[in-house]
This record gives structure tokens, C-alpha cells and sequence, in this order.
């Protein structure tokens, strides 16, 4: 009967046991016996516990995790990308300023050579004149020479007119400075051509016999004027008489009208950009960070094992955030449930163990009443085993106080 009741105390004691066991796996998500995660070998083929966190488990570390970007805080990821977009937007709008002064530039060159085709149709004119017998060859080169001197356009510009002679041809006519007619341009102060030194007369007598026409950038002193100034002229050749017709503007008024133009753009363009910038930076702050940190700031306080499972998010919204809001407030309330069944099953787990302290304590006092009784037992034996030794040694003498009778009788 005692042992019946130790092997029923027993089996008691492993249900119990079990049944704590299993009920405590079961609310955190894990099955009786099984690891909670896979152990992690190591180089030398053993294993080891992964690194873990109190509420996730393990943390699988990667070599990306020491980046510099990963170490980054979501805010200044935000405003580095909010500074990179700005980058690329002023380095684009850089480089729409240098095509549009690239376009200016091209625009006041073609206005150059627009200006001389019609000096030169002018020209080509007094030479059908003279083709036709209408003019001879000194009215007709006269009377074009005069109606080129007189013509102006944007305030300043003027045309010129020099033969092909080489190396250095002879002015013929100078619409602004008649003391240059006729006079061999061979001077030092001309080798400013191409940006090398380089006689400019020659340069566009080289260009003019080579390509017909072409421009030459050289430097020029403005009318009315001594310092010279940069400028471009477009040149061509007029065939008939051996003339070189040009025109050109000066770049530094170019240079003006670029900064009259792309300046305010620009600066117009700096402003818009900054602007779009601190807006971004406020609403990104706003809307995008501040419910971050606040949810970082709850797990960070429910990981230090602090954290007040009551609170919750302010969901703000249909989009991603508001999203990420719902679903903490979720876990919470699931962790929340999960963290009260424990609890519970440690009550009656704290239950059971009182119940089995009780049942070790009788199995306890029945064993030492066992361990009595059986001494009494055993006692008891070693009497009756004396007195059957008493009896036997008594039976012998007895049998042989008849056989002495038995020879008495005979």
C-alpha cells in the first residue's frame, strides 16, 4: 500500500510538472522541448546561443550593420536626403546656367554673323551693279565702302572691311577709326588673336581662304576707347573683289546681359530652394520623426523591462506611420495578454508546488511510519525464531526422555 501510494504521489508530481512546463510554453509561442531558436555554429563546428534581445529573440548581426548609414538616425538620414535632393537641384540649376550663358553666348555670335551676311549682301549688291555695267569697279567699291561706314547697329557695332593680302593684309576701310584705311596691319599690339599670339588680321585672312568665313576671337579696344577689350567678329571672304568683310561684339557685354539674366534667376532659384528645404525639413519633423521617436521611446522602455503596458500610440492616420502605429498598439496589447496568461499560469504553478510540498510532506511521515513498523516486523522474526528454537531443543529432549521410558518398560 505504501509503494501504490509513492508511484501515485510521483506520477502526480510529473503531471504537474509537465503541465506547468507545457502551459508557460504555450503563451510565449513555443513547443514543449524545442529550442527557442536555432543554435549558432561557431567556426570551430560547436554551437552557441545567438546573441539575443529580451523581446525579439535573436539578433543576427551582418557586416552592413557598422556602416555609417545604418548607424544614422532616421532624422538625419531625412535631412541628409532633403540635402542631396538640394545638391542635385543647384548642380542641375548650375548646369542650366552654363548652357544658357553658353546659349546667350551663341546667340550674340550668331547675331555677329547675321550682321555680317547682310554687310556682305550689301557688298555682293554694288558687285552685281558692277557685273551688269552699271557701275564701274571704283563706283560700285566706293559706294558700297561709304554705305558700310555709315551703318551701326545695338548702339556700337560697325563693320570693317581688309583685303587678303599675306602676311599681313591692308585695312581698306574702318568704319570707326578712318586712320586705319589703307595702312598694312602689321602692327605688334594686333598679335592678340585665338588666344595665342597671332596677328588677328592674319588669322582671319587664313580663316577666310581655308573655310570662306568663320569666326576669330581676338582683343579690340571699344570706340572712343585705348584699352582693348575681348571680342568676337564673324569674317567672310567676297571672292570678286579679294575683300574680307567682319563684325563682331564685344564679350564683356555679353558677360552683362548673362549677368543681368541668369543672376536674379539664380539667386530667384537660391531662395525657392531654401524654402522648399526648411518646409520639408518642418513637415518631415513633423509628420515623420516625432511619431517614430515616440514609438522607439515606448520599445525602448517596454526592452529596460519598465514599460507600462497600458499606454498606447496615436494612430494620426490612413498612411504608412499611422500603419505602424496600429500595429505596435496590437503587439502591445498581444504582449500585454501574453505577459497576464503568465502570470496566471505561474499562480497555479505556485499552486500545484504547495499542493506537492503537502504530498512530499505525508510521503515523508508515511515512509518513516513504514521504516517503524517495519522494525517491529523484523523484531517480532528474531523472537518467533527463538522460540522455535526453544520448542525444537525442548521436542529433542522430550523424545529422548520416551525413548528412556521405552527401554524402562522392556
Amino acid at each position: 500500500m505504501r509503494a501504490f501510494a509513492l508511484r501515485q504521489a510521483w506520477l502526480r508530481w510529473d503531471e504537474i510538472r509537465k503541465r506547468g512546463t507545457r502551459t508557460v510554453c504555450e503563451v510565449v509561442g513555443i513547443r514543449h522541448g524545442e529550442q527557442p531558436w536555432p543554435r549558432v555554429p561557431r567556426a570551430d563546428n560547436t554551437s552557441a546561443e545567438p546573441d539575443t534581445d529580451e523581446l525579439s529573440g535573436p539578433v543576427r548581426k551582418t557586416a552592413g550593420d557598422k556602416s555609417m548609414f545604418k548607424k544614422m538616425k532616421l532624422r538625419t538620414k531625412i535631412y541628409g536626403l532633403i540635402v542631396l535632393i538640394n545638391v542635385v537641384f543647384i548642380g542641375a540649376m548650375i548646369l542650366a546656367g552654363l548652357k544658357l550663358t553658353s546659349a546667350i553666348h551663341e546667340a550674340r555670335n550668331n547675331s555677329a554673323r547675321a550682321a555680317t551676311e547682310v554687310g556682305y549682301g550689301l557688298l555682293d549688291y554694288y558687285v552685281q551693279e558692277h557685273k551688269e555695267g552699271r557701275l564701274s569697279l571704283e563706283e560700285a567699291q566706293k559706294n558700297a565702302l561709304e554705305v558700310l561706314a555709315s551703318i551701326r547697329y545695338e548702339g556700337i557695332e560697325y563693320f570693317w572691311v581688309n583685303d587678303t593680302t599675306l602676311p599681313y593684309p591692308t585695312m581698306v576701310m574702318h568704319s570707326v577709326n578712318a586712320s586705319l584705311n589703307g595702312q598694312v596691319m602689321d602692327k605688334a599690339s594686333y598679335n592678340v588673336a585665338m588666344g595665342r599670339d597671332q596677328n588677328l588680321f592674319q588669322a582671319m585672312t587664313e580663316i577666310c581662304q581655308r573655310d570662306g568665313e568663320g569666326y576669330v576671337d581676338y582683343l579690340w579696344p571699344r570706340p572712343g576707347e585705348t584699352v582693348p577689350a575681348p571680342k568676337v567678329s564673324y569674317v567672310k571672304l567676297l571672292k570678286e573683289w579679294d575683300w574680307i568683310i567682319g563684325t563682331g561684339v564685344y564679350v564683356d557685354n555679353v558677360n552683362a546681359q548673362i549677368r543681368a539674366v541668369v543672376v536674379p534667376i539664380t539667386i530667384a532659384i537660391a531662395v525657392m530652394v531654401v524654402v522648399i528645404a526648411v518646409v520639408a525639413v518642418l513637415l518631415v519633423s513633423r509628420a515623420i520623426t516625432g511619431p517614430i521617436r515616440r514609438t522607439a521611446a515606448m520599445l525602448k522602455d517596454i526592452s529596460e523591462g519598465e514599460g507600462d503596458l497600458t499606454k498606447r500610440l496615436v494612430v494620426g492616420g490612413n498612411d504608412e506611420i499611422g500603419e505602424m502605429a496600429r500595429y505596435f498598439n496590437q503587439f502591445v496589447e498581444k504582449l500585454q495578454g501574453i505577459i497576464r496568461k503568465i502570470a496566471d499560469n505561474a499562480q497555479t504553478l505556485a499552486n500545484s508546488s504547495t499542493e506537492l510540498s503537502a504530498t512530499a510532506t505525508q510521503l515523508a511521515s508515511g515512509a518513516e511510519e513504514t521504516t517503524s513498523q517495519s522494525a517491529t516486523v523484523a523484531s517480532a522474526a528474531e523472537e518467533m525464531a527463538t522460540n522455535m528454537n526453544n520448542m525444537a531443543a525442548s521436542s529433542e529432549e522430550m523424545s529422548a526422555n520416551v525413548k528412556t521410558v521405552a527401554s524402562a518398560v522392556e
